[in-house]
């Protein structure tokens, strides 16, 4: 097989991304519940023959890892050289592959001149999988709690849809049955805009020329990681960091890891890191990787040409021991398990901040605020999925930015105008930043945001989990620490703090109040140059709907 010319690798590289762009694109449109379509809790991709990834866009970081360990699950179970054009793969087991149940991943063949050339894939988090309790379930032990596990499952698609028993099975075992449906049909579009962009770009290039090009870029980003390692310092450091809690009354969950570089490899090791609990909070393997992945990519691979595939993960060993709560023995519950990847992100930017301070910020709020508010009347639940977020940490050169989605998530908050007209028995009272939430420093931490809900009707029940209530974002290089964030519902003169990992039945009247943490400052605040408070920064940001007279 020809290697393509740098020419050629650059212009057939560019519009393999694309195709797994749009295929994102096109699953955005066609999505029909909220956390999908407003929240964009989802992500497609682009394989090899053999299933190494080749491309994945800037969806949602924390998935690097999830379609490319279920694909390789998937593959494993099933000989790709008995697939046919109308083979499609579905799963949404973490232990073998997936982050929880609700990400479902599907992925099809695409053939080309008889040849099968690629896989193309898709994932999205679903509101409802089944389960104990709609949306979220804050005190899940076990992952049979959690909802339908779906193993690792080779279907053939009938006329471009999936097989009735199929739907009728998930159907059957959903409280939104449209919405989930929808999604699945949602992200099988995106499979076939994958599948026939593919095909024409083989038609134009050649069946060779696509296949060796996928070779070449994997081997490109290997090469350029490895050459960024070897520039960069050998170094030998340690960093950790812990949960507030598990949810079920225990201590704080620590997270421990060591960094090792020598020369063009580097190891990370979390050995000492607590033992699971048989609590939500534990991070499966998948979860664990798709961490330290996004930490490959957002800090050693800044600022550098190369594209991020397979191959740029390459240099990089992690090792995770089994019983651990980052690599749990099922059926060890993982359901909160994004919360935890923020903890393991934080321990190796923790241990990174030592090693190369320059490149690394400061701890952010980390603990993206998941919530779920649902009612059921008239024989139909009505499930509203948000995330939210707070503040990131400073860094080297400017301050944190205020209320973005964090470094793993990357997801969308749901517009006011969507969420009262979709569910009617809530209405947002305000939406703003939270001021003086930011750890001072040099460089500032971001703003925790402050989204307030009236509750229209009684009976609806707001199940979360997030974390970063007891202790708030560490400060780095002196820097201070962000504020903790908090959980509280107004009913009338009463205000009933909410923890961070619960489930509650809101009434008719009541004002849920969600507010994200703020990030750590970066150096010393005696050393800012300018005096202004972030306070001052911030008000008049915080927007209020007044009550309709």
């Amino acid at each position: 097989m020809t290697a393509p010319s740098i020419v050629d690798q650059q212009i057939i590289g560019r519009a393999l991304h694309a195709v797994a762009e749009e295929m994102g694109i096109n699953l955005l449109r066609n999505a029909f519940s909220s956390i999908v379509r407003e929240a964009k809790d989802m992500s497609t991709a682009l394989f090899d023959a053999n299933g190494v990834l080749i491309a994945q866009p800037d969806h949602i970081p924390i998935l690097l890892s999830a379609m490319t360990t279920a694909i390789g699950a998937c593959l494993q179970r099933f000989d790709p050289d008995q697939m046919t054009e109308d083979t499609v793969l579905v799963t949404n087991d973490p232990y073998r592959g997936c982050h929880h149940l609700n990400d479902i991943a599907l992925f099809m063949p695409v053939f080309a001149e008889g040849k099968r050339i690629a896989f193309v894939g898709s994932i999205a988090h679903h509101i409802d999988v089944g389960g104990a309790a709609p949306g979220i379930l804050p005190h899940a032990s076990e992952i049979y709690e959690e909802g339908k596990i779906i193993p690792p499952t080779r279907m053939r698609l009938e006329k471009g849809r999936f097989p009735a028993l199929f739907e009728q099975l998930i159907t059957a075992n959903v409280r939104v049955p449209d919405e989930t449906m929808g999604d699945l049909n949602a992200q099988l579009v995106a499979l076939f805009s994958g599948r026939s962009r593919l095909q024409s770009l083989a038609k134009r290039y050649g069946v060779e020329t696509i296949c060796s090009t996928m070779t070449s870029l994997v081997a490109a980003s290997e090469s350029v990681m490895t050459a960024t390692l070897e520039a960069m310092d050998d170094f030998d450091v340690e960093g950790s960091a812990w949960l507030d809690d598990d949810g079920i009354g225990g201590p704080p969950m620590v997270v421990r890891t060591r960094l090792t570089k020598t020369g063009g490899k580097l190891i990370i090791d979390f050995a000492g890191t607590d033992d699971q609990r048989p609590c939500m909070m534990n991070a499966n393997l998948s979860s664990t990787l798709g961490a330290v992945w996004t930490i490959i990519r957002q800090v050693l691979g800044a600022g550098i040409e190369m594209w991020h595939n397979a191959g740029a993960v390459r240099p990089i060993e992690v090792r995770v021991p089994e019983g651990s709560f980052l690599n749990p023995v099922p059926p060890a519950s993982v359901h909160g398990r994004i919360i935890t990847a923020y903890r393991v992100y934080d321990a190796v930017m923790d241990a990174l901040q030592k090693a190369i301070p320059e490149r690394v910020m400061a701890t952010g709020f980390n603990s993206s605020i998941c919530l779920a508010i649902s009612r059921m009347r008239e024989g139909r639940f009505d499930i509203f999925v948000e995330v939210l977020s707070g503040g990131w940490g400073g860094r080297n050169g400017s301050d944190g930015p205020s209320a973005l989605p964090f470094p793993l998530s990357n997801c969308s908050n749901a517009p006011t105008e969507y969420v009262e007209r979709q569910f009617p028995f809530l209405r947002i009272r305000s939406y703003g930043l939270e001021p003086n939430s930011a750890g001072a420093g040099k460089w500032r931490g971001g703003a925790g945001e402050v989204r307030e809900y009236d509750v229209l009707e009684d009976n609806v029940l707001v199940t979360v989990f997030t974390d970063r209530f007891k202790y708030g974002a560490p400060g780095a290089l002196g820097g201070e620490n962000g504020l903790p964030g908090r959980i509280e519902v107004e009913r009338g003169n009463e205000l009933i703090p909410l923890s961070s990992k619960t489930g509650f039945m809101l009434k008719a009247g009541d004002r849920l109040r969600m507010v994200g943490g703020g990030g750590g400052g970066y150096g010393l605040a005696s050393e800012r140059a300018e005096s202004a408070s972030l306070a001052d920064r911030v008000s008049g940001l915080v927007a209020v709907a007044e009550p309709a007279m």
